[in-house]
């Protein structure tokens, strides 16, 4: 893939080059093809110019040959290659142009086929599918000869035998208590692990020769495995035997051909991401420092009932507060805005950090862990409300944000380098493939000529009687066709079978069965659960009736040759089975199978069977990489199991209350495999502390991290290559099926019967009319014009205020539009001038006149002449863009005000009169604007714009609302809510914010197309769960103690039952919160699942504790019901991958690509010259003082130490801690003060140096600002905090020394380069930020209204929607956590009858219903703006250029390199060191070894003497570096500057004629040789 491919055209060429990729890897050639091609001398000098066929023997020459002691003798330098053939290498098929080998040759040494290796002593061993395997000649150990019967016996190892032996092991491997002969099986395994060693060094030599067996590093494995082997033997390893394990299983990888290649792909894809981990290393250091400074100690500040007099109260839980259901005690803060204490508690620094201790920012290490966290996104929901509680929400907001939207932005580029890694890697596979077709063309081509050739001779030998014989003969002949079974079968019926209606009465019975089981729920009345038991055996009856009339119309055969009929066998086969197994325990699971009829509808679904091609094929092409992540999570797995399998049983203790084995743990191989899942899938700090409490912090933290790494570049290349390539050859037919057909029908005989002809009306409307339909559809959408009446020129038209506020949608394409433009622009400006004061359109519609005659106004006289008048100074203020201005000031006034209705404002009359009045004035503007709109631009114009109607709508309720507060309807709270909607009318406004939002409409329908889809799948689930769980999640429950009983003491419900008779109301038969007694609470409980990390858990324990219906769950009775909720993960990774496919390809069909997405033209410009602009160089001092200073400011070694001096400075930064001892404080301190000073004369000089010159770099400007912060936090800290700003926004001055690190950037290219092409995505990152930013400003402002009297979790108090800001942080919570659990306040948790001072409402519950509705619309919405994040991160990454542009700062680095091969100042040095000086030029100049097919490719022009120019040369590599030549003159020019006199040249021929004369030499040089050679052989 050319790097100047955009997104779009990589993405809409998908197809295209996957089905020519599949067409060149079936390429072969006939037998009677290859032998011609094989022995045709004639064809052969066709073919000459053919790589492929340069590879073939002489003719006459066998291609297989047995390898003899002859073959290896005498064999001298091949002159036909040069270097080995890529496509001859070792592991990889042969060339269509070799043929299959014979049978008989496989597994035996053969001559070398590639050319150059012949004269090397190697030899070949073809393998099953004709793969290669290439040898040393040499006797191996110096022992065995290729030809001795024992090598020849090591080389056909049987690959299979090994891999089964290897899966063996595996399996014993699981085994937790392993029985006592698995030692007998051990020595087994190592014995053949040591047979198979010894054979492939028999077979290949120990480590002579480019091809033994130490020089390949997968035979490594082999001696890792060997060595530990029988070390185990001798001794016990412990723990450290799971370097035994992990070899053997990564010996599957190089046994298996596919997954090898794989993975050496992703170690290519993995040289890709250095730049990306570089720059996430450095990010999140500078972020933990950052939270390291800001919240050091901060996570110990906890509720005291009194002052600790010693540490062992202090560190005493009876001291502390504990909120209900945690933990951990109750954090706190005592500056303004952090969390308080309850009545009677003190907050004091002390005790240990939450969860173990492990999450604080005391060090740099912990914080760095839990900066991770914040980059994996995982268990937010305890780390936002601790920071929020033990700071300020304010700075927590902000550095959250910062961090946030830096780990986002990290995660996008990590997905878009993979992505550029694999386009590349299909780039190559493509040019291979292109490569190999035009190869087979080239000899197809000849093969045809050579046989019209023979033809033609023959029919001229041959005389015209035998002609006509043979034509005779040949007439006479008839083909053989094939038989063909032809079974029985019934016309009739099966024309009845392929009526369309048949079709739809299948439909039909399908869908309602589908509802029936829909109907399933708990508890169930005998009588409806009789009707549904009925209604199966009525649907199966009808389902077999169904499959015996196909059977006997289309006989058995042709029953059997549709995949569909032999599906639908199997389901009534299993149906009838169940029926048969009514009473027995297999019921419940053949229950379950009826589910299947659900896929049925795929036959008639278009899309639904899209979606299950997806899947099969996605388990064909997907195959080597998820063999390769199941081999990572079965490894990870056992060794878990190996090394913390134990430590959980023997230190349960410390993480568990009843000292048993937890939920998570590793002490078998079935929970360690779910563990791992679940830190794959992103959820991995719980089992972590849990990991090092019991196991120590080391170990665990590397496992875990080597899990996190490895196992998140596994998922991200397989959401790509699901993502880019298993959707090549899925399409939708066109062609329309039985059941559209049937339904088609239908809607004619009812528009028939209803005497109406619709469809034919719209089948004879031609496509114009069409198409101008289509406009009015998105009419509401499109721009707002004032034409002039009575003018037929509609490109004479002017712009109203109002089309400002309007997306611009192109229905009929890019190319009308353009057309369009091109027309208007030969408009000359003066007619523009002259409608610019023109009459406004009519006010309203032709309808209107015809209704009410008297609204049409005469504006020839008098009172008409007023009344327009009017109309044109109404148009013209709205027109004006200062009206603009003002309209966007009084939204966000009065967004303002909306923020100040706070559950405080009751509280506070003097506001809250002041908040009333702004809001009627506010009202009152608005309503005044609406007034001069309807005046100017007309009620036709208002009421045809969606943005109009927006505003119209928000000023209807806040004109209801003021009218019933002026009368006291204050029931309307909850309408009035809606004034939250306000902020948004400021999107209209934002030219940015449009393109976004013309980009989600355009995008909207194709994502509603995926929405049955995936209701059809969570319908499944929510079936499956009712038929598994239903009535399964109840427990007995004693509310006292707050405990469930254990199975012993409570089996069942009616023991529980009895248990209440004993303990009257303390006890009770509950229910969990999410179940799947219904298909509705299974929905619910799904979505719950798939946002909500800890109800998922809770969802997924009370799944796997079930045992049967109306009986007390046991821990882990049903462990492997868990699985249940793992396939439902990896049906919904692929539903993720359809939904962001979606989008794409909307974007992509409706040629949106050829337009900004996401941005406006004007922001790409900018930001494109921002970036672009090159850097002007700084003119050296005349002063020598200062021309002295200049040199050593500018020289790189002075560079190289400030950057040192950097990293040392960053490094004291991070040995603080919060435990430091006062010694320690003090030598930190003056090394710090010892940094600033250096930084302070690396400033001094600069200045000295340069002058005012220093303040035009940016990098100069950073090093001033963070000095003089630095000075200033040094000298002049403790006055601010005295007098100024509290201690706790004072650690900002220590925040500014951090930023020097950023220098670490200018010398790092590849890093450079990744953030510049970042840069590109900037304008649209910017616009769909602050989209979200109004939505959530929205939302927060609408929570405040509904829920700010919500009683929420004791966590929570200082984040909740009382205030604004508050609740703006509560939502951002949202966005990033499942905090929606906190705020879903019902009975008994909160109270309904509860009075709130000030307010007319009472309770402080939740609405369930608007609680849910509100949560999940903000969940959508903020998740589809960030999947376009995502989009526009990786689109515009992907089309930036890989290079920087050269400007005039690199030219004194070429000079100084040109003058090393031009002493002379010659302007010209020879040909032949042209390549030595491209490759000691310096970045990004510099073109690297081997570069002499670039050099050739630039064509440089060459004078006499074989030399070349350096302005030639310069343009060359600037235009090899960037295409951009716009600073080509001025570079040019400043080159010029450097040599005294200008030499006049006249080429005489270039660099690329130079070569093809070099070649032509060549080929005529080993032509004579050869000439000589066969010359000297005959007379020999």
């Amino acid at each position: 893939m050319a790097r100047k491919t955009s997104f779009f055209d990589f993405w809409s060429r998908k197809r295209e080059r996957g089905e020519f990729m599949e067409r060149a890897n079936q390429l072969s050639l006939l037998p009677t093809e290859l032998k011609r091609l094989l022995g045709d001398s004639g064809v052969r000098l066709a073919l000459k110019s053919s790589r492929m066929v340069s590879l073939l023997p002489p003719v006459g020459t066998e291609v297989y040959r047995r390898l003899t002691q002859s073959s290896l003798k005498n064999k001298e330098v091949s002159d036909r290659a040069s270097c080995p053939a890529p496509e001859l290498e070792a592991g990889k098929p042969l060339p269509f142009t070799f043929g299959a080998p014979p049978p008989e040759l496989l597994h035996t040494p053969l001559e070398d086929l590639d050319p150059f290796y012949q004269s090397q002593k190697t030899f070949i061993v073809l393998a099953k599918g004709s793969d290669l395997i290439r040898f040393h000649a040499a006797d191996s150990c110096s022992l065995f000869s290729p030809f001795s019967f024992t090598r020849r016996g090591a080389i056909n190892l049987f690959r299979f035998f090994v891999l089964m032996t290897i899966l063996i092991n595996c399996v014993f491997m699981t085994f937790n208590d392993p029985p006592e002969w698995s030692q007998t099986v051990e020595y087994v395994f190592l014995s053949v692990y040591t047979l198979e060693l010894v054979l492939k060094v028999l077979s290949r030599g120990f480590c002579v020769g480019r091809f033994s067996f130490l020089w390949n590093p997968w035979n490594w494995l082999d001696v890792l495995v060997i060595s530990t082997g029988f070390l185990s033997v001798f001794a016990d390893l412990g723990k450290c035997s799971v370097l035994k394990t992990i070899p053997r299983i990564l010996k599957i990888i190089p046994v298996l051909p596919g997954p090898k290649m794989t993975f050496g792909a992703l170690i290519q894809s993995v040289k890709r991401l250095v730049g990306v981990v570089v720059m996430t290393a450095l990010c999140l250091s500078v972020f933990a420092l950052i939270a390291q400074i800001s919240f050091m100690g901060s996570l110990k500040n906890k509720c005291y009932y009194f002052v600790p007099t010693n540490l062992s109260s202090l560190n005493s839980p009876e001291n502390q507060y504990f909120a209900p259901h945690h933990i951990d005690a109750l954090t706190c803060s005592n500056s303004t805005g952090g969390g308080i204490c309850p009545d009677g508690f003190t907050c004091i620094r002390g005790g240990v950090n939450p969860n173990y201790g492990f999450t604080n920012f005391d060090s740099m290490g912990w914080s760095m862990l839990t900066l991770l966290r914040i980059l994996t996104r995982d268990f937010l929901d305890n780390l936002l409300p601790l920071m929020v509680r033990t700071g300020t929400y304010h700075m927590t907001l902000f550095f959250m944000a910062i961090v946030f939207s830096a780990c986002f932005l990290l995660r996008c580029l990590m997905v878009t380098v993979v992505a550029m890694a694999f386009g590349e890697w299909e780039a190559e596979s493509f040019a291979e493939a292109k490569q190999r077709d035009e190869e087979f063309r080239l000899i197809m081509d000849a093969l045809k000529r050579s046989e019209e050739e023979e033809q033609a001779a023959c029919r001229a030998a041959l005389s015209p009687s035998q002609d006509e014989a043979e034509k005779k003969s040949n007439e006479g002949r008839c083909p053989l066709l094939p038989s063909a079974c032809c079974c029985g079968g019934w016309p009739r019926l099966k024309l009845w079978l392929s009526n369309p209606f048949f079709d739809l009465g299948i439909v039909a019975f399908l869908v309602v069965n589908i509802v029936f089981m829909a109907m399933e729920h708990y508890p169930m009345r005998d009588r409806f659960e009789e009707m549904l038991s009925d209604a199966h055996l009525v649907f199966t009856a009808v389902f077999m009736v169904e499959m015996v009339v196909k059977l006997v119309a289309l006989g058995l055969c042709g029953y059997l040759q549709v995949g569909w009929n032999i599906f639908e066998s199997i389901i009534v086969a299993v149906s009838l089975l169940e029926l048969s197994l009514i009473d027995t325990q297999s019921f419940g699971l053949l229950r379950c199978l009826r589910l299947l009829r659900v896929f049925r509808l795929a036959r008639w679904w278009p899309g639904f069977l899209l979606f299950l091609k997806l899947i099969w094929r996605c388990l064909q092409s997907l195959k080597n990489l998820a063999v390769l992540l199941a081999i990572a999570v079965f490894t990870f797995s056992v060794a878990g199991m190996t090394l913390f399998g134990s430590s959980y049983k023997e230190c349960s203790c410390r993480i568990s209350s009843d000292c048993g084995l937890p939920r998570w743990h590793m002490n078998d191989f079935s929970h360690s495999f779910l563990l791992v899942f679940r830190a794959l899938w992103g959820d991995w700090a719980l089992t972590l502390w849990d990991c090092m409490e019991v196991s120590g912090q080391a170990g665990c933290l590397i496992y875990y991290t080597l899990i996190i790494g490895i196992g998140n570049l596994l998922m991200v290349n397989l959401f790509l290559v699901l993502l880019l390539s298993s959707f090549d050859h899925l399409t939708v037919p066109e062609k329309k099926n039985s059941l559209q057909i049937a339904v088609g029908t239908i809607r004619r005989t009812l528009w028939a019967l209803m005497g109406k002809k619709k469809k034919d009306v719209a089948s004879e409307t031609p496509a114009s009319d069409i198409e101008e339909d289509k406009r009015k559809e998105y009419l509401a959408l499109t721009s707002v014009r004032a034409e002039q009446p009575g003018s037929e020129d509609t490109c004479i038209q002017r712009r109203v205020p109002i089309a400002e506020a309007e997306l611009e949608f192109n229905v009929n394409g890019v190319e009308e539009e353009e057309e369009k433009q091109r027309k208007c622009e030969d408009v000359p400006d003066k007619e523009h001038k002259q409608l610019k004061g023109n009459t406004p359109e009519d006010c309203c519609s032709h309808k209107c006149y015809r209704c009410c005659p008297f609204l049409d106004i005469d504006t020839s006289r008098r009172p008409g002449t007023v009344w327009s008048n009017f109309r044109k100074t109404c148009l013209f203020i709205v027109q004006n863009k200062h009206f603009t201005i003002f309209i966007i000031v009084i939204i966000v006034l009065s967004s303002t005000v909306l923020v100040c209705e706070d559950v405080y404002l009751p509280h506070r009359p003097t506001l809250k009169e002041i908040v009333q009045r702004a809001d009627q004035l506010f009202t009152v503007l608005f309503l005044t604007e609406m007034l001069l709109k309807w005046i100017g631009l007309g009620m036709k114009k208002y009421f045809t714009d969606v943005w109009c109607w927006v505003d119209f709508l928000i000023l209807q309720v806040s004109l209801v609302c003021l009218m019933a507060d002026v009368f006291g309807f204050y029931e309307l709270g909850g309408f009035c809510s809606l004034r939250a909607l306000i902020p948004l009318r400021i999107l209209s406004r934002c030219p940015g914010l449009r393109a976004v939002l013309q980009t989600l409409v355009w995008t909207v329908p194709s994502m509603l197309k995926v929405v049955p889809l995936f209701l059809t799948l969570w319908l499944v689930f929510s079936v499956l769960g009712v038929n598994l769980f239903a009535g399964k999640f109840y427990y007995c429950y004693n509310e006292t103690s707050e405990q469930i009983f254990h199975l012993k003491d409570v089996s069942n419900k009616s023991d529980c039952y009895t248990a209440m008779m004993w303990y009257n109301d303390t006890i009770q038969w509950t229910n969990s919160r999410y179940t799947f007694d219904s298909v509705l609470n299974g929905f619910l409980s799904l979505l719950v699942y798939s946002t909500s990390h800890d109800q998922g858990m809770h969802l997924m324990y009370s799944a796997a504790d079930s045992t049967q219906v109306e009986s007390q769950p046991a821990n882990e009775a049903n462990f492997f019901m868990s699985l249940f909720f793992v396939l439902f993960i990896i049906v919904s990774f692929f539903i993720i991958n359809v939904f962001i496919r979606s989008i794409v390809d909307k974007l992509q069909t409706d040629k949106m690509g050829g337009k900004y997405l996401f941005m406006t033209e004007q922001q790409r410009t900018v930001n494109q010259w921002l970036i672009r602009q090159p850097q002007t160089p700084v003119p050296r001092p005349q002063n020598r003082c200062r021309a002295g200073l200049y040199a050593l400011v500018s020289s790189p070694w002075f560079e190289v130490v400030m950057v040192t001096v950097i990293c040392l400075n960053v490094l004291t930064l991070m040995l603080e801690t919060d435990d430091d001892s006062q010694d320690k404080e003090i030598i930190l301190y003056w090394a710090q003060f010892c940094f600033i000073v250096l930084f302070l004369i690396e400033v001094i000089l600069k200045i000295t140096a340069v002058g005012r010159h220093y303040f035009t770099s940016n990098w100069n400007l950073l090093d001033f600002t963070v000095t003089l912060l630095a000075v200033v936090g040094v000298f002049l800290q403790d006055l601010l905090v005295n007098y100024f700003v509290s201690l706790y926004y004072s650690c900002v001055l220590r925040l500014a020394r951090i930023w020097r690190i950023l220098h670490l950037f200018r010398f790092t290219r590849g890093i450079r380069k990744l953030l510049l092409s970042f840069m590109m995505s900037l304008p649209a990152l910017l616009n769909i930020g602050f989209l979200l930013l109004m939505v959530t400003v929205s939302f927060a402002v609408f929570g405040m209204f509904n829920f700010a009297l919500v009683k929420t979790d004791g966590m929570l108090d200082s984040v909740n929607f009382e205030t604004f800001g508050s609740s703006l942080a509560f939502m951002f919570m949202v966005a990033s956590s499942d905090m929606v659990e906190r705020l879903l306040a019902t009975p008994p948790h909160c109270d309904p009858d509860t009075e709130n001072p000030g307010f007319t409402v009472r309770g402080n519950c939740s609405p369930p219903m608007l609680t849910v509705a509100f949560f999940t619309s903000y969940f959508l919405i903020s998740s589809l703006l960030v999947v376009h994040m995502i989009i526009a991160v990786v689109m515009e990454t992907f089309n930036s250029e890989d290079d920087e542009p050269i400007s005039k700062a690199e030219l004194p680095m070429f000079y100084k390199t040109w003058k090393r091969f031009d002493p002379e100042g010659s302007q010209f040095i020879p040909y032949s060191e042209l390549s030595d000086l491209c490759d000691a030029l310096e970045e990004p100049m510099r073109i690297p070894k081997p570069n002499s097919i670039t050099l050739t490719h630039m064509d440089l022009p060459l004078v006499s003497g074989d030399r070349v120019h350096w302005k030639d040369i310069l343009e060359a590599v600037a235009a090899q570096v960037s295409c951009d030549s716009s600073h080509l003159e001025t570079i040019r020019s400043g080159m010029e500057e450097k040599f005294p006199s200008e030499v006049t040249y006249e080429p005489i021929s270039s660099s690329r004629r130079r070569k093809q004369e070099e070649v032509a030499a060549l080929v005529i040089l080993r032509w004579y040789r050869k000439k000589r050679l066969a010359h000297h052989n005959q007379y020999s």
